[in-house]
């Protein structure tokens, strides 16, 4: 009696490991393209030019995925003033794509939970 128990977790354990991760693991974005990586070899895209433009940035669905998944890029207003002074003199010299947007990323995973994620990614803390 016990066996037959022992294959089918064994059975389930093994079909467990094979389907591939759909959390959300990072997202970089530069002006025009979010990426999101999935960890598991997955790397979606969501192109601003083929989004839907809302009042503070775009949505749209995630391209190259196994499934079905939504996001939102909403722009953030700069309120740092270096930040500021770096990036518009970078801009005049040509290099807007150096400094990635300020903003919050949000997947819409298919079962309806939000993973979010900010642009560019918060320094981890000093443990000094």
């Amino acid at each position: 009696m016990l066996r037959p128990f022992i294959a089918v977790a064994g059975l389930a354990t093994l079909t467990a490991c094979s389907v591939p991760s759909t959390v959300p693991q990072s997202a970089s974005l530069t002006r025009d393209v979010v990426k999101i990586d999935f960890g598991n070899g997955y790397i979606c895209t969501g192109a601003k030019a083929e989004a839907l433009q809302t009042e503070t940035g775009w949505k749209g669905q995630l391209q190259g995925c196994p499934q079905t998944y939504d996001y939102q890029v909403t722009l953030l207003p700069g309120n740092n003033p270096v930040r500021y002074i770096l990036v518009e003199g970078v801009k005049a010299l040509g290099g807007e794509e150096l400094f990635a947007p300020i903003a919050k990323v949000e997947v819409i995973r298919p079962d309806g939970r939000i993973v979010a994620f900010n642009s560019p990614p918060e320094l981890p803390e000093d443990d000094d």
